[in-house]
């Protein structure tokens, strides 16, 4: 991990960290990912971030192109 991804990964977890301590998840996942990360299972771990990275790039990406194909109405004269 750079430096600079670290440093945004931290702004992040300050900015947000809050607001999303509420935010459920799925039954199960935390308890779930404790149990990963108590069999040292960093492989799931890795594709779940991989596949989360990769859905968030999606809805952004889509996200964007609708914003870029609105239309703004004009008067007519």
């Amino acid at each position: 991990m750079t430096p600079e991804f670290r440093e945004v990964m931290e702004k992040l977890r300050a900015q947000y960290a809050e607001a999303l301590r509420d935010m459920p998840l799925p039954d199960g996942v935390p308890e779930y990912v404790q149990e990963l990360m108590a069999k040292g299972d960093t492989e799931t771990l890795l594709l779940m971030l991989k596949l989360s990275w990769v859905f968030g790039a999606q809805a952004g990406q889509a996200a964007q192109v609708q914003v870029q194909t609105m239309r703004v109405p004009t008067a007519q004269a």
